[in-house]
Parts: structure tokens; C-alpha cells; sequence
């Protein structure tokens, strides 16, 4: 079986956000799916960051609670 199809399969199991919190309004329903993306766009990050070889040692790179701060801060 080809595996986008298999993905499909799996995609159609997992529960929508709206199925596992179904008492949120729009507006609380808008927000966790904002931080949701924006969480895993973090952890995006953080693989890159650790994928990356020539990781600059003298940087310090900002932490996930600076991060954070920054993207509810736009």
C-alpha cells in the first residue's frame, strides 16, 4: 500500500481539536490551534538546530521560554 495513503488512514484517525475540547468556543478553538502550530513550529526548530553541524558555539541560542515570549509578544 502506498504510504501517502497510509497517512491519509492515519490523518482521518486523529482527533480534530474541536473533537478532544468540544466545550471551546471559536475564539478559544482559534487560539489553541495557533499555539498548536506555533509549537510545532518550535519543535521544528529545536531538530534543525540539533540536525545543524556547524552550530556557532560562541551564540547562545535562546531558549524555549524565549521563544515563546517572542511569538505572543507579534
Amino acid at each position: 500500500m502506498d504510504s501517502t495513503v497510509e497517512n491519509q488512514k492515519d490523518e482521518e484517525k486523529s482527533p480534530t481539536i474541536r473533537q478532544l475540547y468540544p466545550e471551546l468556543t471559536e475564539e478559544q478553538l482559534q487560539e489553541a490551534e495557533e499555539n498548536l502550530h506555533r509549537y510545532f513550529e518550535i519543535a521544528m526548530e529545536i531538530c534543525e538546530e540539533e540536525d545543524s553541524h556547524d552550530v556557532d558555539s560562541r551564540h547562545t541560542s535562546s531558549t524555549m521560554e524565549e521563544r515563546s515570549n517572542k511569538s505572543l509578544k507579534n
